[in-house]
């Protein structure tokens, strides 16, 4: 659950409700969760940063959102800016950690 959760493809379910009934509280709550979620996993610190996979999955969902999002009326100010500093973060550690360093099956080498 925790690795689904940390996907944040919620969040990109969020962004596409804003988009397709142009009512803020989606994206307001979007921000909330996406806000939280960075103040309770700090970069590289906790079960959130020990997969450069489940890292990479949460950077698809931050890149839909922000194609999503775009033009959204209830943005925060500074967001734009938070969420490309937390991608190249993401960017960043995925390049770090790549390969991983735990032995892999064979079904993990093909989501690789």
């Amino acid at each position: 659950m925790i690795w689904e959760l940390s996907r944040h493809q919620h969040l990109v379910t969020l962004a596409k409700a804003y988009r397709l009934t142009g009512e803020g509280r989606y994206a307001q709550e979007l921000f909330r969760q996406w806000y939280d979620w960075n103040d309770q996993n700090p970069y590289g610190i906790g079960i959130n940063w020990a997969s450069s996979l489940e890292v990479a999955f949460r950077s698809l969902s931050w890149l839909w959102i922000w194609h999503l999002l775009n033009g959204c009326s209830v943005m925060p100010e500074h967001f734009s800016f938070h969420l490309r500093r937390a991608l190249a973060l993401n960017a960043r550690h995925i390049s770090r950690f790549y390969p991983p360093t735990f032995l892999q099956t064979p079904i993990c080498l093909v989501r690789e």
